[in-house]
């Protein structure tokens, strides 16, 4: 899904223009994963907070069983984790 490759750059522009289109948050990827995932790998901290406030789930484990809080935690960002 584009949302997941807008989350993953460097700037919010094209994520806020998807979502202008009607573009779901509620988007997951092939293993399940919701956009918290992308969002904690670019280490955007004011879309991880955006995604948090939309309601997205920060304990929802993709098909592996890693959820986005593991995710933030295994980069070792303090920042993300909170």
């Amino acid at each position: 899904p584009l949302l997941f490759y807008a989350a993953e750059a460097e700037t919010m522009d094209n994520f806020s223009y998807l979502l202008s289109l009607g573009a779901s948050l509620q988007q997951q990827n092939a293993d399940n994963g919701n956009l918290l995932f992308p969002a904690i790998r670019s280490g955007q901290l004011a879309l991880v907070q955006f995604l948090l406030d939309q309601g997205l789930d920060v304990n929802a484990a993709n098909v592996r069983g890693l959820t986005p809080l593991a995710l933030a935690a295994s980069y070792g960002d303090l920042e993300l984790v909170k």
